[in-house]
């Protein structure tokens, strides 16, 4: 299911996607930090990782959503990116932008979501850079970084 909101900006109306659900296969509880707890009745839950998880190690099974928020400012030109992957080992579901409450002058600020799913077994460092957006060679300005083993 998919809901719509729509957020009233100095510029006008524009319009957001909030996902409000994952399609979840049922195997065993995945959390972040080493380790999956076994349950055979209940579903995978979502590993969720935000800027504090900076240089993290997880473990997940295939089939296991993880969703990584990091904030973001989008009146500043500069916007988060896929910067390292294994597509063979973990899908790019899409990526979303939550925006924070509040008076469209103090900017539109909000977190950014990217939604990945655990696909095969192996090891994936993935790398997330904040750059500078319109401009070919621009370099990271900072960079959120995670392994994650599947298995």
């Amino acid at each position: 299911m998919v809901n719509q909101l729509r957020l009233k900006t100095a510029a006008g109306f524009c319009t957001a996607m909030l996902v409000a659900s994952f399609p979840i296969s049922k195997s065993a509880v995945a959390v972040p930090n080493g380790g999956s707890t076994s349950a055979s009745d209940q579903s995978v839950s979502p590993i969720i990782l935000t800027g504090d998880d900076y240089g993290s190690k997880i473990t997940a099974k295939p089939g296991t959503p993880i969703l990584i928020k990091l904030e973001e400012n989008r009146t500043s030109n500069y916007r988060w990116s896929i910067g390292k992957t294994d597509n063979r080992l973990l899908d790019t579901d899409g990526m979303d932008f939550d925006s924070d409450p509040g008076p469209a002058s103090s900017g539109v600020t909000g977190t950014k979501i990217f939604r990945f799913k655990a696909k095969a077994p192996g090891t994936v460092h993935l790398v997330l850079n904040l750059k500078r957006i319109r401009s070919t060679y621009a370099t990271a300005v900072k960079s959120f970084m995670v392994d994650i083993q599947i298995r």
